[in-house]
């Protein structure tokens, strides 16, 4: 199962059009709030980008069952990030050459620290918004 998902990540991040898989499930809708910002020592991990909101999201959901901090946020080009998780600076190679290395993400993935990212567009749940303590 794990090579299935696996094979199926590479085939997306390499843009072989979905068309070509097998059929896919509905797409998530879309959503626009403000991108948390990062610590000054933090990164964000972007494994891809896409023109349009509908492809950005359709990758990111087969990203998050792996990655359940993956997030789609738009970049001032009108392009769609597809980011991962959040590195912090000093602790970027190591766990960027690990993941390239399982071929769990794309080796052209990196840190970026993303200050111009406009606005969330996915998922409905910030995962990225500060946890809050309930008493």
């Amino acid at each position: 199962m794990r090579m299935v998902v696996l094979a199926s990540l590479a085939v997306f991040a390499s843009g072989v059009s979905p068309a070509a898989l097998a059929q896919q499930g509905p797409v998530s809708a879309a959503v626009k709030r403000s991108v948390t910002p990062l610590k000054s020592n933090e990164f964000w991990l972007q494994v891809a980008s896409r023109q349009t909101l509908p492809d950005a999201i359709e990758l990111a959901e087969h990203y998050a069952p792996h990655f359940p901090r993956t997030a789609v946020l738009q970049a001032p080009n009108g392009w769609y990030a597809i980011i991962v998780d959040v590195v912090e600076n000093g602790a970027v190679k190591d766990p960027l050459a690990r993941l390239k290395q399982e071929g769990r993400i794309p080796d052209d993935s990196y840190a970026t620290p993303g200050k111009t990212f406009l606005w969330i567009a996915w998922p409905a749940i910030d995962p990225y918004a500060p946890v809050t303590g309930v008493n």
